[in-house]
């Protein structure tokens, strides 16, 4: 039964580890683009992701630093069901006006979507209380063999 113990907590710790890290990455991705500059939409794709799933891909270039930067990307939201949902709400996204975020020492490290990795860290705060608890079970059955 100890071995068993062992063995859940070690996974726990291993679940605790993996999310703290992909958090910690994510956040860092997201405050590394500190600069931002209006973007010029060059393009619009509609992309097939998967058989039920199509985004945009958008062509835009922007200044930084005094010069111009190209850049090309799938957006992660939103997604549609079919070629003809993203067709119709095509027009509204081609009004929008966009915002380049950018590595300050690097404009080709650029994304036009930038989001904090908050459900990342929820979950690493969450797999962090049940390590915790398991802790807490561990030291409460030592007290209760004495």
């Amino acid at each position: 039964m100890r071995l068993f113990y062992r063995v859940l907590f070690l996974i726990s710790v291993l679940v605790a580890l993996w999310f703290a890290l992909k958090s910690v990455v994510g956040a860092w991705g997201y405050l590394r683009l500190q600069g931002q500059a209006p973007a010029v939409i060059e393009g619009w794709e509609i992309e097939e992701i998967s058989p039920s799933q199509f985004g945009y891909r958008v062509k835009y270039c922007f200044e930084a630093q005094g010069k111009r930067v190209e850049g090309e990307e799938v957006l992660k939201s939103p997604l549609y069901p079919n070629r003809y949902a993203a067709e119709g709400s095509l027009k509204s996204w081609k009004e929008r006006q966009w915002t380049v975020y950018y590595v300050l020492l690097n404009p080709l490290t650029n994304t036009l979507e930038r989001s904090f990795p908050w459900k990342s860290l929820l979950y690493a705060l969450i797999s962090i209380g049940v390590l915790f608890y398991f802790i807490f079970l561990y030291q409460r059955a030592e007290q209760m063999k004495k």
